[in-house]
């Protein structure tokens, strides 16, 4: 797998540095999260499947973005 991004951050509940992790190759896209300090997962989907992750995760988005409480 070609890496593609590391991206750093804390984590809202922990307050613990964290990281995302995104590979790729032909039609698999892997995201791992990771915990400094609480060990990590990995979500290795295919492309289809981030396909429909990514249109739920646009509406979660849309939400969170939203204005009106």
């Amino acid at each position: 797998m070609k890496d593609v991004a590391t991206l750093n951050f804390i984590d809202f509940d922990s307050k613990d540095e964290a990281l995302i992790i995104i590979r790729a190759t032909r039609d698999l896209i892997a995201v791992a999260f990771s915990l400094k300090e609480d060990g990590d997962i990995e979500l290795v989907l295919s492309s289809e499947e981030w396909r429909t992750f990514l249109v739920q995760f646009q509406r979660a988005l849309a939400i969170a973005e939203a204005t009106d409480d």
